[in-house]
């Protein structure tokens, strides 16, 4: 699932799925009970909506060397 997210991006957040240096995906149960910092509009319109949904988060890289 990730692969069709990365290329319906191109264009719209970057030039080439290319420029990507990392991706994480995970499947989670939208039923469980979960703490989230800062959460969205978006993102709290999606645990609302009483269905599955798809996050994404585009973020600057952490320096080379360090891992997130």
């Amino acid at each position: 699932m990730l692969k069709p997210i990365q290329d319906a991006l191109i264009g719209i957040v970057y030039e080439d799925d290319r420029q990507l240096l990392d991706t994480h995906g995970a499947l989670r149960d939208v039923n469980g009970q979960y703490w989230v910092r800062g959460m969205s509009i978006a993102l709290g319109e999606g645990f609302a909506s009483d269905g599955p949904f798809v996050h994404i988060r585009i973020d600057v890289p952490p320096e080379l060397g360090r891992l997130p």
